[in-house]
């Protein structure tokens, strides 16, 4: 038999060893394992379990024969209807996200901003699609990056509307990139961690080198590469929060401005749930630990 299954607990003393594990449909489940097979599992890991059944004392009993990540055998996009019913992840259709982004790439004008903005996603995709954007704070789940990418890039297409100075072409496609590196800042879609290039380089820096060897790759040496690295490095704003450059063209001063409400707005809307009508709020660590007041509904 064959499970997909997220490690519960351990149980080992003298003479035996077991660990439970948590199926799809959330039924728990004992498997007799080795004590070799127990050090190599990790609690809260999504495995795939070959196992047999035995007889022991008349007692019907599941054995484990062998196992492994199931990260190994599936590819990502398998992987966006496996995780859903054991984690955590984005309240929303990721296929939906990634047909808009694909779709929004196809859209770009600009050749040479297009290759360099396709090159990437495309060989990042895998990861793009199921990591969290952060370890904490905002959009740290499963498919955050996805879903923090994919809003403001509907955020932008109204936006780009009333201020139509700007140049749609590098506003989506910094939408895109900006946050492309965190596919090697972190250590994977499920408790994720800062990775050592993560903590002693960072995404921003890292999504500039990326653009640098995308537009290498791809024989393209014009001003577009350097205005999409200006766009990456500034992100952030500030250097307080980060960033290296402040925003110094329009299109980098729009996407600074829409990863910033975003941010702070997804955890907004995650907060309202947690307190009731004509309460406050805890302190919102995104908004210097103001307190939101939740208006009382008037009934109509």
């Amino acid at each position: 038999m064959e499970y997909i299954a997220v490690v519960e607990s351990f149980n080992q003393g003298d003479g035996f060893s077991n660990v439970t594990i948590k199926l799809e449909n959330k039924e728990s489940i004992n498997l007799k394992t080795t004590e070799e097979q127990n050090n190599e599992l990790k609690v809260g890991e999504l495995y795939i379990f070959n196992v047999t059944t035995r007889v022991y004392h008349d007692k019907e009993q599941l054995v484990l024969d062998s196992f492994k990540n199931a990260f190994e055998p599936y590819d990502a996009t398998r992987l966006l209807d496996i995780l859903p019913k054991f984690y955590q992840t984005a309240p929303f259709n990721p296929k939906d996200a990634i047909e808009k982004i694909e779709d929004t790439l196809n859209r770009i004008k600009n050749n040479n901003i297009k290759t360099i903005a396709q090159y990437l996603y495309y060989n990042n995709k895998d990861k793009f699609i199921i990591y969290p954007a952060a370890t904490k704070f905002h959009h740290a789940y499963i498919n955050g990056l996805l879903y923090h990418t994919y809003r403001m890039l509907l955020d932008a297409e109204a936006l780009c509307k009333v201020y139509d100075y700007l140049d749609t072409d590098l506003v989506y496609a910094g939408i895109i990139l900006h946050d492309i590196a965190k596919v090697y800042e972190f250590s994977g879609a499920i408790k994720s961690q800062y990775t050592t290039q993560g903590l002693l380089i960072g995404h921003v820096v890292m999504g500039v080198l990326a653009i640098e060897r995308a537009a290498n790759v791809n024989c393209i040496y014009s001003e577009e590469v350097m205005l999409l690295e200006h766009i990456v490095l500034s992100h952030h704003g500030i250097p307080e929060f980060g960033s290296p450059k402040r925003p110094m063209l329009p299109e980098a001063v729009i996407v600074n401005m829409i990863d910033d409400m975003d941010s702070k707005l997804t955890v907004v809307g995650e907060n309202l749930d947690t307190y009731n009508e004509g309460e406050f709020s805890q302190g919102v660590a995104v908004l210097n630990k103001t307190r939101l007041y939740k208006p009382i509904k008037s009934e109509k």
